[in-house]
């Protein structure tokens, strides 16, 4: 809940005019920093009371005003502000939003938003663009303070620690030190979908550029249908580095969650991938991938150790330039660029740095192996 001193001065600036039972508004609400515009009809001479409005609701910082809906929520990144336009119409059981337009944070979006509350299930249908939506600013940040000049911690990065946890002491056993390193990157906190089962929803959304740290799939292109708590994606197509990538999933809510996905890239470039990652020309050519995987657990950790499947991926015209240290695929280019160099001195020449390589690979209780 929302304490009301988060909301700060709270004001309601208006005009009603005409019949008590149907008036026309102009009303300017505000709250926590934020203003909400709407102007149009209401009408109460039904038994459900009704809105036709148009409405517009404006933040300078989302940020901030998300810690106030979300107490404790801090994002990793700046989000700028929010400003968004909608007609709403409906009553008590229904809301349709339509001629929606506006900003979330740099974001910009369009689209259409549909509420049915006098289903059996709560139902949401939307059809949203987007432009370019950056995940990771969204994401909470991580509670870490840099301590300069503190040791190496089992927890992956030197000189960092958990800001609400004792320093570690010393690790002496390698098996202990896996196992912290383990928990550090796979938490084993209880996973809850259950809001799967609130809702019927099916969603359309399309987007510009959907990013991640270094990775950004391009034309994003998403139909998820979700009911009585399974999520499935329709289709769910992107472009990856210049490849065509195609995912089809299945999430199943319940005490254990289950996860079926269908992968694949075609036609990945190298290069572009290198560079995002690396920031350098490390590598070139070209990438097929494919891989069918299932796991299913209460937990991320559960999830990692369940996880199941099989896969396949081609490399063609490689060319490694450089290192490759960061990159997914860094342990595999390195494989070819060893390979090239070899059959270089076996041919008594040097190799022209273009190789092809194809494999497949299994995996089984989190556990990949090459076939």
């Amino acid at each position: 809940p929302v304490a009301p001193a988060a909301l700060k001065t709270v004001s309601i600036v208006g005009n009603l005019d005409g019949s008590i039972l149907n008036p026309s508004v102009d009303l300017a609400l505000g709250a926590a920093g934020a203003k909400v515009d709407a102007k149009g009809k209401i009408s109460l001479l039904a038994i459900s009371p009704t809105a036709d409005l148009k409405v517009r609701v404006r933040h300078g910082d989302l940020g901030r005003l998300m810690a106030v809906l979300s107490p404790g929520y801090r994002p990793s990144g700046k989000l700028g502000g929010l400003d968004l336009s909608a007609a709403a119409k409906g009553g008590a059981d229904t809301l349709a939003l339509t001629g929606l337009s506006g900003k979330i944070g740099t974001t910009t979006l369009a689209g259409a938003v549909r509420v049915n509350l006098a289903a059996a299930k709560p139902a949401v249908t939307a059809d949203i663009n987007l432009g370019d939506l950056k995940v990771s600013n969204f994401l909470p940040a991580q509670r870490a303070a840099f301590l300069p000049g503190a040791p190496a911690a089992p927890y992956g990065r030197p000189g960092i620690i958990p800001a609400s946890w004792p320093a570690p002491a010393p690790i002496r056993s390698p098996f202990a030190a896996i196992l912290a390193a383990i928990d550090a990157r796979w938490s084993s906190a209880p996973i809850d979908l259950s809001a799967l089962g609130l809702v019927n929803a099916g969603i359309k959304a399309k987007a510009r550029s959907v990013s991640y740290e270094a990775y950004r799939v391009d034309n994003l292109d998403l139909v998820v249908n979700v009911k009585e708590g399974v999520l499935k994606t329709e289709r769910l197509t992107g472009s990856l580095f210049g490849g065509a990538l195609k995912v089809d999933a299945e999430v199943k809510s319940g005490l254990a969650p289950v996860i079926l996905t269908n992968l694949s890239v075609k036609g990945l470039d190298v290069g572009r991938a290198a560079r995002a990652v690396t920031g350098k020309e490390a590598a070139s050519g070209g990438l097929d991938f494919v891989a069918n995987l299932s796991t299913g657990g209460k937990s991320v950790a559960a999830l990692v150790s369940t996880l199941a499947g099989a896969g396949s991926i081609a490399l063609t015209r490689v060319n490694v330039k450089g290192d490759t240290k960061g990159m997914a695929l860094g342990s595999l280019l390195g494989v070819v660029d060893g390979l090239n160099k070899l059959g270089g001195a076996l041919g008594g020449r040097q190799g022209n740095g273009l190789a092809d390589l194809t494999g497949t690979f299994k995996i089984d209780k989190g556990v990949i192996r090459s076939d």
